[in-house]
């Protein structure tokens, strides 16, 4: 993965602001993320009344090639139905691409379909199926369409969940033409501390009869569960003592200008600087990069630009600490403790302010499972009645 494109894919967030000291109807403010701008390429985004998302825009001046745009469709349900891809070329904006899906009353994915023009018309490509046992995923079943409309299957992956509901297991499977079955040929393991963070994410790989080791994640947290290093290990028969790539995660609050302070740092050949309002709103980076061991130099910066969206709600304030959401980060299963506090309905936003899902915390027995949403920042905002409980930053691995 573009070590670039991750960082921006951590740290790009809105943020919902606290709850206040008495309950009333307030109006809440979500800052959503505009524009994001380098002196490369500009990213636009654009809202419809409810705050999501309708329209992703990046121009790069210097490179049609490289810029695109993205239009988003919803159902009434806010579920995102349709997704058009344009890319750019002599000026001109060419629609290409576009995505389908379907879902279930529980408002989960059931069916994605992809369709490409290739210069003779639009026609489907690839279709993805999902099914769930309870409130869990189950299987994704992945099938390409061939030039003539024929379905082939391609990759099924199987999920498995411990006694805690946690996901400690997916085994992918590979369609095997000639023989008209399935192979197993990659396994996803994942484990967990006492406190349901994830603490390492590995891959082993089917080569010749046997599986070998492929890659490893190992996450280090602090005392107060905050996740402090990630390490990268790459393996074979037993994994390396020495990691591939290493991130540091480090947290400072600067007095002077009241920002807070995100160093990313590997052997020091890597520096992310991230400044953040007193609200917690992204505002500038600078990516600096070493070549070969030599001094730290500055690349590019990027600037962030919000709209607030307001809509009136009940707030009422409630400790932090009779809440807690874990694990956090997670790969895709989510579990709330509250502690006595009666949580009737959980709401997941994207960065953009999307709602990409709203479920019914008293039929799920507090858990939720976030599987198919893409890796990156999330916000997960507890309601009881037309009150807000609580709201917290999310990272989905």
């Amino acid at each position: 993965m573009n070590y670039r494109i991750f960082l921006l894919s951590v740290f790009l967030f809105i943020n919902h602001l606290g709850a206040i000291s008495q309950s009333k109807i307030v109006s809440e403010d979500v800052l959503a993320l505009t524009q994001i701008e380098t002196p490369s390429f500009v990213i636009h985004f654009e809202y419809n009344e409810y705050g999501y998302v309708i329209s992703e825009t990046k121009v790069v001046p210097s490179n049609d090639y490289l810029s695109y745009k993205f239009e988003y469709e919803y159902d009434e349900s806010d579920n995102l139905t349709l997704l058009k891809k344009y890319s750019k070329n002599l000026s001109v904006w060419n629609f290409s691409y576009y995505e389908e899906n379907e879902y279930n009353d529980n408002n989960q994915i059931i069916v994605k379909k992809t369709y490409e023009d290739y210069g003779a018309g639009f026609r489907p490509v690839e279709q993805l199926f999902y099914t769930y046992q309870d409130t869990f995923l189950e299987t994704i079943l992945v099938q390409l369409i061939s030039s003539g409309g024929q379905e082939f299957n391609n990759i099924k992956q199987d999920f498995f969940y411990d006694k805690e509901h946690q996901l400690f297991q997916i085994k992918q499977h590979a369609w095997i033409v000639g023989s008209s079955s399935w192979l197993h040929s990659e396994t996803f393991e994942f484990e967990y501390d006492d406190f349901g963070n994830l603490l390492t994410y590995s891959n082993e790989k089917l080569h010749g009869e046997d599986f070998m080791k492929d890659w490893r994640y190992v996450f280090t947290y602090n005392d107060s569960q905050e996740l402090t290093e990630r390490a990268y290990y790459l393996g074979y028969y037993e994994w390396n003592s020495i990691p591939v790539d290493k991130y540091l995660y480090h947290l400072e609050v600067t007095k002077e200008s009241e920002t807070i302070l995100f160093p990313n740092v590997y052997q020091f050949d890597r520096l992310n600087f991230n400044w953040f309002q007193p609200n917690e709103k992204l505002v500038r980076d600078e990516y600096w990069i070493s070549d070969c061991g030599g001094d730290i130099r500055f690349v590019e910066s990027a600037n962030y630009s919000y709209t607030p969206f307001s809509f009136g709600v009940e707030v009422k304030n409630y400790e932090k600490d009779e809440i807690l959401i874990y694990p956090n980060p997670t790969t895709g299963e989510l579990r709330i403790k509250n502690c006595g506090l009666q949580i009737e309905n959980v709401e997941i936003f994207d960065v953009y302010g999307k709602n990409v899902g709203a479920k019914n915390l008293l039929s799920l027995q507090n858990t939720i499972n976030i599987f198919h949403l893409p890796a990156g920042i999330y916000f997960v905002r507890l309601t009881s009645g037309n009150q807000i409980i609580h709201t917290e930053k999310l990272i989905k691995l």
